[in-house]
């Protein structure tokens, strides 16, 4: 290996899987201070999230109070995950998957889901436990009076390269009055702040998901019957909207996320009582004419709940879909063929129920990491070794 020059030998290692990465820390020092550099870190990590396959990409789901990894998409066998969390967060509610960025998952917990920790997958032994969202929630109670509902978002603010939670509540009376707020959270500082998010970002959710791209949270609303997108932008903190393509048919907004590096929408196109899912793509990010229909899955049922497009394989060209349907809270898994229609259900081994799930593109990012472009010491000093130029 020491015969490779030091660029080939940064071209090979830069496509390698993570798991094989993390064993190859242990051949020697050398070994673990070029893998653990920062700049080696964020290119790895840019290559697995141009080219996401069935082989680099990780599934994480939540069935009963419990987390499981799947790390195969191909085996689909789940690895329970024993993470070192205080009884807090172990037996107050079951967790919830805030979302997954740069590899990094997110989870919150609680009544109000105020409390949230960070780990890596790749080394789940590791758990940043962040300070409590206090936003004294509790004050409006359980009344049959008030309706409360809550939301929260994980993204990465690159501008600051910064990780960034949003957690957003909003209320309603018996007099319809209606308030919402915010906190966000950043880890460089390691605190909350208050949000003040404008008045139409409560009135209209009726399920929050968020999307994140283009240092943008996205979710979407479907109030007083006009099917908006709301970002939120990290860096700025500023709110706008996105609208969705004005079609002839009616139809709702079922799931909005990022597919192929798009914002993607799934709208259900009601007919007689057969529901219709079509799966459209932004092209351009902000340009409402840019959205174009992909494809329409041939699937209705009466009794659909949620559709979701989880990955997509470009080498099988083929979805991985996730349905909830009327009366469960669970969701079944399966694959379509965009070419011949084929609809294959795909079944977790150990027939776990699954109430959450999530997609994460692994990487080596550690959970105290702030400074991704900085080049550390000892990368300085591996370089020099090898005779490489500065990069």
């Amino acid at each position: 290996m020491s015969r490779i020059p030091y660029h080939i030998l940064s071209n090979i290692v830069e496509k390698l899987d993570v798991k094989s990465l993390v064993r190859f820390k242990t051949m020697n020092k050398e070994w673990q201070n070029y893998i653990n550099n920062s700049n080696f870190i964020k290119q790895h990590l840019n290559n697995s999230l141009q080219h996401p396959t069935e082989f680099n990409t990780l599934l994480i789901f939540t069935s009963g109070h419990s987390l499981y990894l799947v790390d195969d998409l191909r085996s689909l066998s789940p690895c329970p995950i024993k993470l070192p969390l205080p009884p807090a967060f172990q037996h107050v509610s079951p967790p919830t998957l805030v979302g997954s960025c740069n590899g990094l998952v997110c989870i919150s917990s609680g009544v109000f889901q105020n409390n949230y920790f960070l780990f890596n997958p790749t080394n789940p032994t590791a758990v940043k436990i962040l300070p409590v969202a206090d936003n004294d929630i509790s004050r409006y109670g359980y009344s049959s009076r008030c309706y409360i509902s809550v939301g929260s978002a994980f993204g990465y603010d690159e501008k600051n390269d910064d990780y960034k939670i949003v957690y957003i509540w909003y209320w309603r009376d018996s007099y319809d009055y209606l308030g919402v707020e915010g906190m966000i959270y950043s880890l460089k500082l390691g605190s909350w702040k208050l949000l003040d998010p404008p008045a139409y970002v409560g009135g209209q959710w009726t399920y929050i998901v968020f999307a994140f791209l283009n240092n943008c949270l996205h979710f979407y609303t479907n109030g007083n019957d006009v099917n908006v997108i709301i970002s939120f932008n990290l860096h700025d903190e500023e709110w706008s909207q996105i609208y969705f393509p004005d079609l002839d048919e009616t139809y709702e907004v079922n799931d909005v996320f990022v597919l192929e590096g798009c914002l993607s929408a799934l709208i259900v196109i009601r007919q007689q009582h057969c529901f219709y899912q079509q799966l459209w793509v932004m092209k351009e990010y902000g340009v409402t004419e840019s959205w174009t229909r992909l494809l329409i899955f041939p699937l209705s049922w009466t009794s659909l709940v949620s559709l979701n497009v989880l990955f997509y394989s470009k080498r099988l060209k083929r979805y991985l879909l996730s349905l909830c349907v009327s009366g469960e809270n669970d969701y079944d898994l399966f694959w379509y063929n965009e070419v011949d229609g084929y609809t294959e259900e795909v079944k977790i081994q150990g027939d776990l129920k699954i109430h959450g799930i999530q997609m994460v593109i692994p990487s080596l990012v550690p959970i105290g990491c702030r400074r991704l472009r900085a080049r550390s010491r000892s990368e300085k000093t591996v370089g020099k070794t090898k005779g490489s130029p500065d990069s």
